[in-house]
């Protein structure tokens, strides 16, 4: 089965059968109800036709939504905490820095601790407060985030140009 999801054409198709559950698959599938998953990103939403094209079901190269959808879901995420951490999000309040810990910490549990971007700190500005809290959050996998201490000395450097004592806001995890 492939799946081909189209945004402004029309195509005309045929309702296929899968062998092994007799379900029909149709056009203008509701993404979030089939996929199970609550929240689905607004780059998909902009996909208004699904149309499944006839293929082998036993093929191996069949396409699970719900897989697509969770990869779909990994990389946002992913983005999400870079953006975070960036000085975009100049905010250092206690509701923007509980944000930046609860997004982690979800991460960490659907994803695995790999999925904190401590490995990939070049090309963002990096607000020191807040990666200060992604590594707190984080501190108890640190061996198992790619990464962990070259955070952790951007984040000095960081908090020094801020004017932060670096002692003081990454107490305890130096």
């Amino acid at each position: 089965m492939t799946l081909s999801a189209l945004s402004n054409n029309a195509w005309l198709s045929t309702e296929i059968s899968s062998r092994e559950t007799n379900r029909r698959y149709s056009t203008k599938v509701d993404i979030g109800r089939t996929s199970g998953i609550a929240e689905v990103p607004q780059y998909l939403r902009q996909f208004k036709d699904v149309v499944f094209l006839v293929g082998s079901y036993y093929s191996g190269t069949e396409k699970n939504l719900k897989t697509y959808l969770k990869s779909s879901h990994k990389s946002a995420t992913y983005s999400k905490l870079r953006a975070l951490i960036s000085t975009e999000n100049s905010s250092a309040d206690l509701d923007s820095l509980t944000i930046t810990a609860e997004t982690a910490l979800e991460a960490v549990l659907e994803f695995g601790p790999g999925i904190i971007p401590a490995n990939d700190l070049d090309g963002i500005h990096v607000h020191g407060e807040q990666l200060a809290t992604l590594l707190r959050v984080t501190y108890s996998w640190r061996k198992e985030i790619p990464g962990w201490d070259h955070a952790l000395g951007v984040a000095k450097l960081r908090l020094a140009e801020q004017g932060i004592d670096p002692d003081d806001a990454l107490y305890g995890m130096i």
